[in-house]
C-alpha cells in the first residue's frame, strides 16, 4: 500500500490555468474593514464557537491559520503543499475563485475541523482537492487529489477519477484512501473501475469485434455490472478478471467498515466567507437561503 503523495492519477507539475481577472482586497484590507462594532461582537460570539471542543483545545487558532490560507490563496493564488505549491497567476485568479470552493468539516473524527479546498480553474487539467489539518499547533497540508471527493463515516476517502473513458458507463471510478488514525495519515489502497452491461449492448457490434465482449459469466447476481479491482497501481489496467458484487463489497467494507459517506457543504471563496471560517450559524444561514456563496454538498 502507498501513501497519498503516490496519486493514481499524476498532476503536471505546471496547472493549466483558465482566463479572467480579479481584484482581491488585501488582507490588512479585511481587517481594516472589520473593525466595526458589530464585527467584534461578531467575533466576541464566534470565540465561543472556537472554544467548543470535547477536548478543550481553543479552536480560534485552529480557524485563524484555515483563513491564513485561504486568504494567501485569494492574494497569491498560492495553496501550500508540502513538495511543490499549487499557484494560479494573478491574472487568472477572476476565474479560479469564480469556481472554487471550501468546506470545513472534521472527517477524521479527531474533534478538530479539517479544511477542504476545491481549485478549480476551469480547466480539467487544472483541477486539484486539497486538504489541510490541524497538527502539532499547526495547519498543515495532508492530502490532494482530483476534486471529486466521497468521504466515509470513518474517514476513508473515494477519489473520483477525473475521466470516465472505459467500460464503467453508470459507475464512475475511483481510487480508494483509508484513513489510519493510529498514524493519523491516508493510505492509498486500491482503485476500482466497472463494466456497465448498459454500455455494451449500446456498443455491442464494436466491441464484440475488439475483443471486449461484457464478462457475462462473471456477472452472477444479473445486475448488469461487474468490477476490477487494483491494488497495484493501473499496471495491469483491464487486464485483470472482474469480480461480482459481492466479492467488490467485501473488498471495500474492509476500508468503510460498512459506514455511510457524509455530506460536504461547500463554499465560495470570498472575503466575507473566509473572514467568518468557524462560524456555523452563518454558514448555516447561506445554506438555507439559498446563497450564490452556497455551493452544494457533494458526497
Amino acid at each position: 500500500m502507498k501513501k497519498n503523495r503516490a496519486l493514481i492519477i499524476t498532476l503536471t507539475s505546471s496547472l493549466l490555468i483558465g482566463c479572467g481577472q480579479t481584484t482581491v482586497n488585501s488582507i490588512n484590507d479585511v481587517k481594516e474593514d472589520s473593525q466595526t462594532t458589530e464585527d467584534i461582537v461578531n467575533k466576541e460570539e464566534q470565540t465561543d464557537i472556537y472554544e467548543d471542543s470535547t477536548d478543550g483545545k481553543n479552536l480560534d487558532d485552529v480557524y485563524l491559520q484555515y483563513k491564513d490560507i485561504l486568504f494567501t490563496f485569494m492574494e497569491s493564488g498560492i495553496l501550500p503543499m508540502d513538495d511543490r505549491d499549487i499557484e494560479a497567476p494573478a491574472e487568472e485568479m477572476n476565474t479560479v475563485l469564480k469556481y472554487s470552493s471550501f468546506a470545513v468539516a472534521d472527517i477524521d473524527n479527531d474533534d478538530i475541523d479539517e479544511l477542504i479546498v476545491y481549485f478549480d480553474d476551469a480547466c480539467m487539467a487544472g483541477m486539484v482537492a486539497v486538504i489541510y489539518d490541524y497538527l502539532d499547533g499547526q495547519a498543515k497540508y495532508k492530502f490532494m487529489e482530483f476534486p471529486n471527493l466521497s468521504i466515509y463515516e470513518n474517514g476513508t476517502i473515494e477519489a473520483g477519477w477525473s475521466h470516465n473513458q472505459g467500460y464503467a458507463g453508470a459507475f464512475w471510478p475511483y481510487n480508494l484512501y483509508y484513513y489510519n488514525s493510529d498514524s493519523d495519515e491516508y493510505i492509498e489502497v486500491g482503485s476500482v473501475d466497472a463494466y456497465d452491461k448498459d454500455l455494451y449492448e449500446c456498443n455491442k457490434e464494436v466491441l464484440d469485434s475488439s475483443g471486449s465482449s461484457f464478462p457475462a459469466e462473471a456477472d452472477i447476481d444479473g445486475n448488469g455490472f461487474v468490477y476490477y479491482i487494483y491494488e497495484n497501481g493501473l499496471e495491469d489496467y483491464q487486464k485483470i478478471a472482474p469480480v461480482d458484487d459481492d466479492v467488490y463489497q467485501d473488498w471495500l467494507n474492509q476500508y468503510t467498515d460498512g459506514l455511510d459517506k457524509i455530506s460536504l457543504d461547500f463554499y465560495r471563496i470570498t472575503n466575507d466567507t473566509v473572514e467568518r471560517l468557524g462560524d456555523k450559524a452563518y454558514f448555516e444561514s447561506l445554506k438555507k437561503s439559498g446563497s450564490d456563496l452556497y455551493v452544494a454538498p457533494y458526497y
